[in-house]
């Protein structure tokens, strides 16, 4: 929520399709209109798993700083 309140910031969610209450899974996906939110077909555990190894993937973060020059990635919950 607190990312969403930031006009422009894009913001991808994920989540265990399987872990979330209704209501959890509603809030999350009428965040914004810049929130990309994803079920996986796996635990929380694999969510973090994909989320760490993506911030020490050198080749990812070269891209993605080549499509977005100057954005910042960050997490929110319990990876921190």
């Amino acid at each position: 929520d607190a990312f969403a309140r930031l006009p422009g910031t894009p913001i991808v969610v994920l989540y265990p399709n399987t872990g979330v209450s209704t209501i959890q899974k509603a809030q999350m996906q009428t965040a914004s209109n810049d929130v990309c939110v994803l079920g996986v077909d796996a635990d929380f555990d694999f969510c973090q798993t994909m989320v760490k190894d993506l911030f020490n993937d050198k080749s990812f973060l070269a891209d993605v700083n080549q499509v977005l020059p100057g954005l910042h990635l960050s997490s929110a919950n319990s990876i921190n």
